[in-house]
């Protein structure tokens, strides 16, 4: 889904900050959709960020807010 994020981000051409990209996947297939793409960080991030401990928004600044200079942790 990382991957499929950045291809969406790039198609739209945010080119700072975050982005909320939300996904739905078909359970019989695992075929992937995007239902919604906002180019800010939502409140959804923050409450991911709450329920995580992992903070989103801070992460991302220090990133100079590209999801591209992140490391994909699998």
């Amino acid at each position: 889904m990382r991957d499929m994020a950045i291809t969406v981000i790039r198609k739209v051409g945010v080119e700072t900050g975050g982005s909320n990209i939300q996904f739905a996947v078909n359970p019989e297939n695992g075929e992937i959709r995007v239902i919604e793409m906002n180019p800010r960080v939502s409140r959804s991030s923050a409450l991911a960020s709450k329920a995580t401990g992992f903070p989103i928004a801070k992460d991302c600044g220090e990133a100079g807010g590209r999801l591209h200079a992140r490391r994909n942790s699998q």
